[in-house]
């Protein structure tokens, strides 16, 4: 049988906790957010500017392009070829599908990076 005179036993000492610990540790939590935050407004600037360039081209010069394809269409017809009435229809359509495809694809791959990016950043651990 055990001894009954002997000590009773306490659990494990409790981690002693400092004022220079809760400051370094607030700190560090500190510039954790603003990197974060920082982190967050790039990714977001970064798909804007692709974005931007999209609809510039969408603006401008698609439909620049569409007229001349469609005055060479003209010119066709002008020299005698009936088929000129096809090229100047069908010419500016097939691009504008073939452009605004490419253009969509490249916009979503935009944007599901810089949707990977600001996830990574606001689940990455403080420390």
């Amino acid at each position: 049988m055990g001894n009954p005179q002997a000590a009773p036993t306490t659990g494990p000492a409790a981690p002693m906790v400092s004022i220079n610990t809760i400051i370094d540790d607030l700190q560090a939590a500190n510039s954790q957010v603003a990197n974060t935050i920082t982190e967050v407004g790039a990714a977001s600037y970064a798909a804007l500017l692709p974005t931007a360039d999209i609809a510039n081209a969408a603006i401008t010069s698609v439909p620049s392009y569409n007229i001349n394809l469609f005055l060479d269409g003209i010119q066709q017809v002008a020299n005698g070829d009936p088929m000129g009435f096809v090229t100047a229809v069908g010419y500016p359509l097939a691009a504008d599908v073939a452009l605004i495809t490419v253009a969509g694809l490249l916009q979503a791959f935009v944007l599901v990076n810089a949707g990977q990016a600001i996830a990574h950043a606001i689940t990455t651990p403080i420390g």
